[in-house]
C-alpha cells in the first residue's frame, strides 16, 4: 500500500496535471472507467475533486456532473472543465441520491464509480482499478482503502475497509466506502440504483444490498480515494445523527431486519472487524496502529 504525504495530495488536485489529448481522445484499448459527482454548493471543494478525476489522466474516462442548481460559483468552475466532460447540468434537483442516479443514467457500460463534489480520488487509482479489472473479470465490485483528510487536504486518519460481512455489516457498521469503490453497470441491474428516499446513509444500504444479493466483490490494500471533513460536510451537520437513525429505522424495516444493536453483538463485531481488516490488509494495520501509539505518546 502506498502511503501519501499531505505534499503529494495538495500538489495532485491543486492544479490541472492532464494531458488533454488523452482525456478528449478515448482509448478503447483501456477498460472504461465512468465517474458521476453530485454536487450543490460546494463551490470550495468542487475543483479538486474534479481534477483528482481528470488528473488520473486516464484514457478511457467518462466524467458527469450533476449540479443541482448551486448558486456559489459552482457553474463557473464546471465550465471550466467543460469540454473534458461526458456531461454536465445545473438545475433543481431532489438531492445527492437523485443526482447519483441521475448520472448512472447516462452510462450505458463499463465501470463506474461516484465521487462527492467535496472528496477526492487519490492518483493513479483508476489505472490501477483497469488492472484489476482485466486480472478478475467476473467480479462485479472492487473497492480500496481511504485516507480521512481535512478543508486544507492534510491526512489525519486511514482507514482499512474489509470484505463485506452481514453481521458485521450490521452491528458495527459500514466496511466499505463510496470514496473508494467501482462497480460494473449490471450490478445496477441487480440490485438496483441508490434509494432516492435516503439523504444521509445512501451509501450504506447501497453496499448492504450488495451483500445481501452476495454480488461478487474484490478488496484491494491501496488508498484509492480520501473522504472530507469539513463544517459544511454531511458529517459536521449536527442534525446527522438524528438523520442517520431516523434513516437506518427505514432501511431496517425496508429489509425487514432487526433494528436493535445488542450491546455484546457490536462488541463480538468490533473485534471481527478488527480480525477482518488485519487479514485483508496484512501488516499495513499493524503499521498505522504504530504509528498513531508514537504520535500520542509524542505529545
Amino acid at each position: 500500500m502506498k502511503k501519501y504525504t499531505f505534499k503529494e495530495i495538495k500538489e495532485f488536485v491543486s492544479k490541472p496535471l492532464f494531458d488533454e489529448n488523452i482525456i478528449i481522445n478515448k482509448d478503447p484499448n483501456y477498460p472504461k472507467i465512468s465517474i458521476v459527482t453530485p454536487s450543490y454548493n460546494q463551490a470550495e471543494f468542487l475543483e479538486r475533486t474534479i481534477l483528482s478525476v481528470l488528473n488520473q489522466n486516464y484514457p478511457n474516462l467518462e466524467y458527469i456532473i450533476i449540479d443541482g442548481g448551486s448558486t456559489d460559483g459552482s457553474v463557473e468552475i464546471i465550465k471550466r472543465y467543460e469540454k473534458y466532460l461526458a456531461y454536465w447540468v445545473s438545475e433543481k434537483d431532489k438531492g445527492q441520491s437523485y443526482a447519483v442516479n441521475k448520472g448512472i443514467d447516462k452510462i450505458s457500460n463499463g465501470l463506474i464509480g461516484w465521487q462527492n463534489s467535496d472528496d477526492i480520488y487519490l492518483p493513479g487509482i483508476f489505472f490501477h482499478l483497469a488492472k484489476l479489472s482485466q486480472k478478475y473479470p467476473k467480479i462485479e465490485v472492487f473497492y480500496g482503502n481511504i485516507v480521512r483528510i481535512d478543508k486544507y487536504d492534510r491526512i489525519f486518519k486511514r482507514q482499512f475497509c474489509i470484505r463485506p460481512n452481514l453481521f458485521i455489516y450490521k452491528n458495527a457498521g459500514a466496511t466499505m466506502c463510496n470514496q473508494s469503490a467501482f462497480f460494473k453497470r449490471s450490478t445496477i441491474a441487480e440490485i438496483g440504483k441508490l434509494d432516492e428516499h435516503l439523504h444521509y446513509v445512501m451509501d450504506y444500504d447501497f453496499f448492504l444490498r450488495m451483500i445481501l444479493k452476495k454480488v461478487s466483490m474484490k478488496h484491494n490494500r491501496e488508498l484509492c480515494g480520501a473522504i472530507r471533513h469539513h463544517s459544511q460536510s454531511k458529517g459536521g451537520n449536527p442534525n446527522k445523527q438524528r438523520w442517520n437513525k431516523d434513516e437506518f429505522k427505514y432501511i431496517y424495516n425496508k429489509y425487514k431486519m432487526n433494528r436493535n444493536r445488542v450491546f455484546y453483538k457490536y462488541i463480538i463485531a468490533r473485534i471481527l472487524r478488527l480480525l477482518f481488516s488485519i487479514y485483508s490488509n496484512k501488516l499495513d494495520v499493524l503499521r498505522e496502529a504504530v504509528e498513531r501509539l508514537k504520535v500520542h505518546y509524542k505529545k
